[in-house]
């Protein structure tokens, strides 16, 4: 590739062979076992080299227009595709700073940005959770052990919600998930199915009084509960401390 001196036709040549190469592997995945395997082989590589040229003009183009531009006269096409580098990275750490580095779920800075939006929404269902005597976990058997029950938790969430669904690690041991366009009976029964879940991980992990980990957890929707998500939020919050007030390991959508 190096000894084509001509920028353009290194370019042309690079793109045909990542063109040829995403049809091969696209069309042989796919269609290997059909009887026009060969042609639909050769139809998908001509036509996706027809957009080569036009596609390497446009770049080199580009990379003319910043070596002449007296204000960029040090740019190159190097720095255009370090410019897109700089940019996926900056997307990146934006991503990775509104998720919660253990538990992989969004992070309490995702969520009040998201709460915001929910008013947008109109109708939903708002579960906060919090493990019961989490505390003890951390004290009698050790931070390392605390960590895998926040682990096992996000994961017995994760296994429950539905596509729309979206899960945040609010604080500590204590967790929110947001359910879209969803009724108080179906919010409830995926709090309990959550609850299952959870204890179903970890019936190995008793507390030293023999007691399992659970989970309390508090159910509001919108707009019964409240118009603004602060309100919802604290209709449920209410009701998950009320849970924990009254025997812990249920899913409380009213107090008393």
């Amino acid at each position: 590739m190096t000894r084509i001196r001509s920028l353009f036709l290194r370019m042309t040549t690079a793109l045909c062979g990542v063109l040829i190469f995403d049809s091969l592997m696209f069309i042989t995945g796919s269609f290997i076992e059909n009887e026009n395997y060969f042609n639909m082989l050769v139809s998908s590589i001509t036509g996706k080299l027809m957009f080569a040229p036009p596609a390497t003009v446009a770049v080199a183009l580009l990379h003319h227009y910043m070596k002449s531009s007296e204000e960029k006269n040090t740019n190159n096409i190097g720095d255009f595709f370090n410019l897109l580098t700089y940019r996926q990275k900056y997307e990146l750490a934006k991503t990775d700073s509104l998720v919660d580095p253990m538990t992989r779920l969004y992070n309490r800075r995702a969520f009040d940005k998201a709460c915001e939006e929910w008013i947008d929404i109109g109708s939903y269902a708002i579960l906060m959770i919090d493990a019961d005597n989490f505390k003890k976990v951390n004290d009698e058997l050790g931070h390392d052990t605390g960590d895998q029950v926040i682990k096992d938790i996000a994961a017995a969430i994760t296994t429950e919600l539905r596509g729309s669904d979206v899960a945040y690690r609010f604080g500590g041991e204590e967790f929110v998930v947001f359910l879209p366009y969803t009724e108080m009976n179906d919010a409830i029964r995926i709090g309990n199915r959550i609850r299952q879940s959870l204890t179903q991980r970890i019936t190995e992990m008793p507390l030293p009084d023999g007691r399992q980990i659970t989970l309390s957890i508090g159910v509001a929707v919108a707009p019964k509960d409240g118009k603004y998500s602060t309100e919802v939020i604290k209709q449920a919050d209410q009701r998950l401390y009320w849970a924990k007030n009254n025997g812990k390991d249920q899913v409380a959508y009213s107090m008393g």
